[in-house]
């Protein structure tokens, strides 16, 4: 396992768009859920091969 920027070996499945329009991920996106959720997805993961559209910000 490799450490995130926090020392944490676990990294959520979580990313996002911050307000200037840069990718977040982990931490920092599952924090940014909270406040902006329509720029962030959680449980990434789960989704994949799901064929659901997951959008995010205006990416």
């Amino acid at each position: 396992m490799i450490p995130s920027f926090n020392g944490s070996v676990v990294t959520p499945s979580a990313v996002g768009v911050d307000e200037s329009g840069n990718l977040v991920i982990g931490e920092k996106a599952k924090a940014q859920f909270i406040m902006a959720p329509e720029r962030t997805v959680i449980e990434v993961k789960r989704k994949l091969g799901t064929g659901e559209k997951i959008s995010m910000g205006r990416l």
